[in-house]
């Protein structure tokens, strides 16, 4: 455990934020279930606090850091692609209907290579955001009905309850990839997918002051080394 937590120190920094301007679970059930995982080493313990932030610092990188996908010779993130892509869509569609003969099929071509190429640049992000939720996935899996049930809570008091978080909460055992790659067909979908996901492992980490305290504990041990 100090290992840990002295990794987390040296990488990734620790900033003593207590999350209180998060949402806050509002259901009897759902505040049942807190009190059942929170603090419990096989659940919501200090290194499982340590890994939500892990993964939170990742998925931000993969939605915002520049530099990450690569696209036409340059880098972009997820958040630039999403942007490129509708660019994209916007223009084929404004634009294809003043164009005929071989203007248009040149027009037509140009689009197709250009939709390849993002096509390629999607699968690498999400593969990227696959190995990188991996970990939770895994770790979830003995607690996943309850934690279903957070996500649903969390995407109830954000009005975010068209979320694909939800249908990925609730897939099959050694189903989640093909689900994922299923449903994020678009930057616009992965996008947004990121962004819920980001805003759960928040209110995940917000609603379970025990396990924070657990790992505040094991960043002020880690420090003394």
């Amino acid at each position: 455990m100090k290992k840990f937590a002295l990794v987390f120190v040296v990488a990734f920094g620790f900033s003593g934020h207590t999350y209180t301007e998060k949402i806050i679970f509002e259901s009897q059930d759902v505040k049942d279930i807190v009190h059942l995982i929170d603090g419990k080493s096989y659940a919501m313990g200090g290194n499982m606090i340590g890994l939500l932030l892990k993964i939170r610092q990742q998925l931000k990188g993969i939605l915002f850091d520049k530099e990450n996908f690569p696209f036409n010779g340059k880098l972009f993130s997820v958040r630039e692609l999403t942007k490129l892509e509708v660019a994209i869509e916007k223009r084929y569609h404004e634009n294809k209907q003043e164009l005929s003969g071989r203007a248009l099929k040149k027009f037509e071509k140009e689009y197709q290579k250009t939709k390849k190429e993002l096509q390629k640049t999607l699968s690498i992000a999400q593969d990227n955001l696959i190995e990188v939720t991996t970990p939770f996935i895994e770790r979830i899996r003995n607690v996943k009905d309850h934690m279903l049930l957070l996500i649903e809570e969390s995407c109830l008091l954000r009005g975010r309850m068209d979320s694909f978080t939800l249908e990925w909460g609730s897939t099959a055992e050694g189903e989640e990839v093909e689900a994922f790659k299923e449903k994020t067909v678009s930057f616009q979908k992965l996008d947004l997918f990121c962004l819920d996901l980001i805003n759960f492992l928040e209110d995940l980490i917000n609603n379970c002051p025990k396990a924070w305290k657990q790992f505040t504990e094991m960043m002020a041990e880690a420090r003394k080394q």
